[in-house]
């Protein structure tokens, strides 16, 4: 609680924006703490749901400087695998965005959809509208609990 007393809405969003990176931690803990805290929780909403997005952007973007050879080099990724990958993306396209709010497959997604030069404003859309929704669901079940 000393740490949401002391950093509170904009804690919240650089948490949720380090949390939408591939840093392997979630914002859902301060956000509770936050809401249990008594802070405005609409504040607290566009601050969690814009830094998770910003996090997710930025996820994008790295995604759109790799290269095959490095998936393959470092990853340990095969052509094969990333080629299903890309048949599911281009599938699905900018709609799967919206699931990039998932733990543990989230970050990878968005990395992917930027790697396969997604079209960034429908990617933006729909992966905000997950994150988002995530994050009202957590606001009112911390007002719940």
């Amino acid at each position: 609680m000393e740490l949401i007393q002391e950093y509170g809405i904009v804690g919240l969003f650089f948490i949720s924006f380090a949390a939408a990176t591939i840093l392997p931690f979630s914002s859902e803990a301060f956000l509770f703490g936050a809401v249990k805290a008594g802070l405005s929780k609409i504040d607290i909403f566009w601050a969690a749901s814009l830094g998770n997005f910003l996090g997710g952007v930025s996820c994008f973007y790295l995604g759109q400087l790799g290269k095959l050879s490095w998936c393959e080099k470092y990853l340990k990724i095969s052509k094969d695998q990333i080629n299903r990958w890309q048949d599911l993306i281009q599938s699905y396209g900018p709609g799967l965005a919206i699931l990039t709010w998932l733990p543990i497959v989230g970050d990878p997604l968005a990395v992917a959809l930027g790697y396969f030069r997604c079209h960034p404003k429908y990617v933006f859309v729909t992966m905000y509208i997950g994150k988002a929704l995530r994050y009202v669901f957590v606001i009112w079940l911390a007002n719940k609990l």
